[in-house]
């Protein structure tokens, strides 16, 4: 396959010749034999982006679910008028997600009766870490659930189900959710690979993606994160990827099993990321990376409240850091009523992490967060609250340095760079613009993973 005319990030013109892998590039390059070809007409050229921390199973249910991220639908009211809009007309449950309190109390499983005591609800809140169930729900569950269910003064269940989602997993029926259509969705963006950041994705996870992929309904290259006894062997398209440590503040670990556990895994030459959302978290995992010593493929997950402090032991540990800036402009209202002015200074920062030359990336999060990675660039640019106020300014990025938070290698994000070159596996987006910013949304004119074209806005450009 061969493509003419196409432009670099510099605004140089080249023609690229590629199979699985990239044959040539050169200013010129003629058509041979029987070759396919088209002249892109100076659009510009990009390795693919990827996603550096997503949980891609979540992310495909999501776009089955209901959305209950507006700001209107915090008014309990609101909220319960827009659930019962989209009951669904026939058999099957509701599952929604993005939801939060404001200011009002948590849902329960008697608020949701009221949306409909039959229909099943299930009801996610937007942290991830809390799960709300109607008495329909909860019938379904193939086993009653344990002591640490959240119940009322008289040993009710609430329906509110905080850190169970392993046990909600294997008790709750659920069908495998449309990942043909997630992956296709993600391909438009222009991503041809993610980092699935699951603290507990084990090797049958590990198969699952593999099948996933040997049957064609998922496209993209997979780093696969997971337990601490996840071991399989890597392919070109699924690769194990570091041990993930969720930490919790309420619930931290003892240091010293915690360190156990570090140096377990670097004695396999595997690398952890550490899910860190506040500065107690952050500090206790830079502590035990101190102790034990770090890998320079050791992660910081999120470090969404980063003091100066912090930011110099990572720094010294030699560790990268994969954040959200997207957050910012999906949550950076909440974040200003939430936090002092101080700690708004230290909310997903971005150039403070590249000015110390910590190596630096950014995700989704999804479906915590958008997945449109354009989007999220665009966030770490402006860093616009929904309401148009600028959320710590020295925190922003250029746009060609938010476009590197995508390019990085999956195993050393923020480190290692991809660049389009002979030998380079053919991932690649083909953008309808000819050059670079972010004053408007680039559209993907094209997407390439394996050297196979897995999206196109335009069926008759190959001729």
């Amino acid at each position: 396959m061969l493509i003419r005319n196409l432009s670099s990030l510099d605004g140089t013109r080249f023609d690229m010749r590629f199979e699985q892998r990239i044959q040539a590039i050169a200013p010129t390059l003629e058509p041979q034999t029987n070759e396919s070809w088209f002249d892109a007409a100076g659009r510009l050229a990009l390795p693919g982006l990827h996603d550096h921390h997503c949980h891609f199973l979540a992310y495909a249910a999501s776009l089955a679910s209901v959305d209950c991220a507006g700001a209107a639908h915090e008014q309990q009211a609101a909220l319960l008028d827009h659930l019962h809009a989209a009951l669904p007309k026939h058999s099957g449950g509701l599952r929604a997600i993005g939801y939060h309190e404001g200011s009002e109390s948590l849902l329960d499983r008697h608020i949701l009766n009221r949306v409909s005591a039959e229909v099943p609800i299930r009801v996610q809140h937007r942290t991830g870490r809390l799960w709300i169930y109607n008495d329909a729900a909860i019938a379904q569950l193939e086993q009653r659930p344990p002591d640490s269910a959240e119940r009322d003064d008289r040993g009710e269940l609430t329906g509110r189900f905080f850190h169970m989602d392993d046990w909600l997993r294997e008790h709750f029926p659920k069908p495998l959710p449309d990942v043909a259509h997630a992956s296709q969705k993600l391909a438009a963006y222009g991503i041809t690979g993610l980092t699935d950041a699951g603290p507990d994705n084990d090797n049958g996870t590990a198969a699952l993606f593999q099948d996933l992929q040997e049957e064609g309904r998922l496209s993209q290259r997979i780093t696969l994160m997971g337990c601490a006894d996840l071991q399989f062997t890597s392919t070109d398209f699924l690769r194990q990827g570091p041990c993930k440590i969720y930490l919790k503040e309420s619930a931290l670990p003892y240091l010293e099993g915690l360190c156990a556990l570090i140096a377990q895994q670097h004695q396999r030459q595997r690398a952890v990321a550490f899910h860190c959302v506040t500065a107690a978290e952050l500090h206790f995992a830079l502590a035990a990376l101190t102790d034990v010593g770090a890998l320079p493929t050791d992660r910081i997950e999120h470090a969404s409240l980063c003091d100066d402090d912090a930011l110099a032991i990572i720094k010294d540990l030699g560790i990268s850091v994969v954040s959200q800036p997207i957050f910012i402009a999906e949550r950076g209202d909440r974040y200003r009523a939430s936090f002092s002015d101080d700690d708004q200074q230290l909310l997903y920062r971005a150039r403070s992490f590249l000015d110390s030359g910590i190596p630096f990336a950014a995700s989704s999060d999804a479906p915590f967060g958008n997945a449109n990675p354009w989007q999220c660039m665009r966030a770490a640019t402006y860093r616009k609250t929904p309401s148009g106020i600028t959320l710590n300014a020295a925190e922003s990025l250029t746009p060609d340095m938010a476009l590197q938070m995508y390019l990085g290698e999956p195993s050393d994000p923020g480190r290692c760079q991809r660049q389009l070159g002979p030998g380079e596996a053919a991932d690649f987006v083909v953008l309808s613009q000819r050059s670079f910013g972010l004053d408007t949304l680039p559209e993907v004119f094209q997407t390439y993973i394996d050297g196979h074209c897995v999206f196109t806005s335009d069926n008759d450009s190959v001729i």
